[in-house]
């Protein structure tokens, strides 16, 4: 797998560090200015309150499975599924990010979750 196919796919485990660990700088350094983030439940946020939520949404566990990355030059859309357990959701989402790069770095600029209903 070539350099360019891990750095996405990293940046998924980055992520679910980083909302586990409530790191705020390190999830800044991975989402886009202008993120575009539809939840589980439809809502629609962005980057400021995404960082804002670390603080009110206490995390304990994030794992993503089953990802697959695809390449599209400069852009990268990772699917994949995640588990997490947290104040105001416990259970599995699918998830499709999507990434640019820009400047030499790979952001996300769009992220869109559906539960995955038992």
């Amino acid at each position: 797998m070539a350099l360019l196919d891990v750095l996405p796919y990293q940046l998924e485990r980055n992520w679910c560090a980083a909302v586990l660990k409530s790191d705020a700088a390190a999830l800044g350094a991975i989402l886009a200015d202008d993120l575009t983030d539809v939840s589980e439940t439809g809502k629609v946020a962005g980057k400021t309150q995404d960082l804002a939520s670390l603080k009110t949404d206490k995390t304990t566990v994030c794992e993503d499975d089953m990802m697959q990355v695809r390449l599209y030059g400069d852009a990268a859309v990772v699917v994949g599924r995640a588990t997490v357990k947290s104040a105001t959701f416990n259970g599995q989402v699918r998830f499709t990010d999507t990434y640019i790069r820009r400047n030499g770095h790979w952001l996300c600029v769009a992220t869109q979750a559906t539960e995955i209903k038992p």
